[in-house]
């Protein structure tokens, strides 16, 4: 299904963290968990139950992860022979009751889909980890997601967000030029700031609780859903501009 009001074949890439979902009641990184994410607390206890002493467990986890820095949970289910359906069920219910999922983003990929946009997802967060999000917010699974075509993330990209070099080999892995690449997410500077230094301008940062001030850079949005009107006047400018 062709757009209501194209793009110029424009891709649209997600942030999921902060943007879709959301840690609910903990923040999932904190320096006293398991390699300071509270998902590797579920390796580590496996391991115990395996007959493994948690001081072990731990160091083992923490050199695994060091010298495989773009690591994926599935390798470490993997390396240390976890059981595979019982540990992506703890994954899957730590997910369930520990993120939180922000309505207007999903309404948000839910219409800009319908349209026919082509949206991608661009995470600080692992493939699993992406795709375990997507799943609690309905927008996907383990198997994949239906609403975005690529998902690029930390273990594929080899980096984080932080980094000018990973949004670069995002975009030539999918051959997306810059100018056709506009931003939804909700860090300042991961989201709009470091993009831009690789030519990526329009970008839309979501401040739910209208505490930024900016007289310039990117659009401010207090809810997602109503970037899609921004778009639709976006591309009428487009338009003109053509003319």
């Amino acid at each position: 299904m062709a757009p209501l009001f194209p793009l110029s074949n424009d891709h649209i890439l997600f942030d999921i963290d902060g943007t879709l979902t959301d840690d609910r009641d903990r923040p999932q990184i904190q320096a006293h968990f398991t390699l300071g994410n509270a998902v590797f607390e579920i390796f580590r206890d496996l391991m115990v139950a395996a007959g493994e002493s948690r001081v072990q467990a731990e160091r083992s986890l923490a050199q695994y992860a060091k010298q495989h820095v773009y690591w994926d949970y599935a390798d470490f289910i993997h390396q240390f022979n976890l059981p595979p359906a019982d540990t992506w069920n703890r994954l899957r219910e730590w997910h369930a009751d520990h993120i939180r999922v922000y309505a207007d983003g999903v309404d948000l990929v839910r219409q800009l889909h319908r349209e026919g946009y082509p949206l991608h997802i661009i995470s600080n967060n692992p493939l699993s980890g992406c795709l375990l999000k997507l799943e609690v917010a309905g927008l996907g699974g383990l198997q994949g997601t239906p609403f975005f075509s690529r998902i690029f993330c930390s273990n594929i990209q080899r980096g984080q967000k932080s980094s000018m070099a990973y949004w670069q080999r995002a975009l030539v892995s999918a051959d997306i030029r810059p100018e056709q690449a506009i931003v939804i997410g909700n860090d300042l500077h991961e989201d709009f700031e470091v993009p831009a230094q690789i030519g990526i301008d329009r970008c839309f940062i979501v401040d739910r609780h209208s505490r930024l001030a900016l007289s310039a850079g990117p659009v401010l949005v207090d809810d997602l859903r109503n970037v899609e009107g921004l778009l639709r006047d976006l591309s009428r400018t487009e338009d003109v501009s053509c003319r």
